[in-house]
């Protein structure tokens, strides 16, 4: 079905001989530019979920699918960069969709090093993650997309926040729920970090910058949008399914499953692709072999898998 000018709409209805197979694609002809694909944030905030089919109206969307792993609160599990703007970290260089500013598609595993650099000689302070809980001994960067205000501190802690790469103070008051700048940053780190805790009577009003380093590089490339999915699927028209170098546990390699998968054909089209699962006289879904094999046959070159099992939605 015809959906809009470059924008198709498929429904593959299989009988395998290990079930039935009901596969949806949205097909994408990048070459038409009255079309973008971009992520969006559920609630437009880390910690929150929201309906996929509330997301796509609020959004004013044509099509859309769940995209990168959750924690169970909302909150991204890997790589989620939005507007150029970092709201999740890479974990285990994970396989990622880029969009750069022409809408150009790539896919790569991502990595990433944080810093600090505070004051006149630019100490460094290593950054251990983004708009995310603070581990034991972590340093934690939160920004406007966690929201307007912090979780509340414990005697643990220590908020430091920064404006217009200017530090105004730094708060350790339990209970405290430390204001977001809109324009700034707040760096959350505990107690035990005495390399930071120690420069806390100096800290006000110096100059700190807060460095993303990524590889590959993101500025480099320009790239305003990257979601992190994995494994990764197809590579240069070849099966590469790179599960266990991506670190992920059984429950997503093996078995079949209802999936969801992202696939750059030869002829610059853009495949969005979600298989129901695990109803024996509906769909029995895929294993991450079957759904290379069958993107393959659709004519993709490149593919990764994204958040399937309950999340795979179109």
């Amino acid at each position: 079905a015809r959906i809009e000018r470059g924008l198709y709409l498929k429904e593959i209805r299989q009988m395998s001989w290990s079930g039935p197979r009901i596969i949806t694609v949205i097909d994408y002809n990048l070459d038409n530019d009255r079309l973008k694909l971009k992520p969006v944030l559920a609630q437009g905030l880390v910690p929150g979920r929201e309906d996929l089919a509330d997301l796509i109206k609020r959004h004013k969307a044509i099509a859309g699918v769940n995209g990168g792993y959750f924690h169970y609160s909302g909150r991204p599990l890997g790589l989620l960069y939005i507007n150029q703007e970092l709201v999740s970290e890479p974990i285990h260089q994970r396989s990622a969709l880029l969009i750069d500013q022409d809408n150009n598609i790539s896919f790569a595993q991502v990595d990433w090093q944080g810093e600090l650099l505070i004051g006149p000689a630019e100490q460094k302070i290593k950054i251990d993650g983004v708009n995310r809980e603070a581990k034991k001994e972590e340093i934690i960067v939160f920004n406007y997309f966690y929201g307007p205000r912090m979780s509340a501190l414990d005697q643990d802690h220590y908020d430091v926040v920064v404006r217009d790469n200017k530090i105004l103070g730094v708060e350790n008051k339990a209970g405290v729920k430390t204001a977001i700048p809109p324009d700034g940053f707040i760096i959350r780190f505990s107690a035990q970090r005495s390399d930071i805790k120690n420069l806390i009577p100096e800290l006000k009003n110096k100059k700190i910058t807060l460095n993303y380093n990524f590889s590959p590089n993101l500025n480099e490339n320009k790239i305003v949008h990257a979601v992190g999915g994995g494994p990764r699927l197809l590579k240069a028209g070849k099966i590469n399914i790179s599960g266990q170098e991506e670190n992920f546990q059984n429950d997503i390699l093996n078995g079949r499953a209802p999936r969801t998968a992202v696939a750059l054909t030869k002829d610059n089209h853009l495949l969005l692709l979600t298989i129901d699962g695990r109803q024996s006289d509906l769909s029995v879904g895929m294993s991450l072999e079957e759904l290379a094999q069958t993107l393959k046959g659709l004519g993709a070159v490149e593919a990764i898998n994204l958040d399937g099992g309950g999340s795979a939605r179109m």
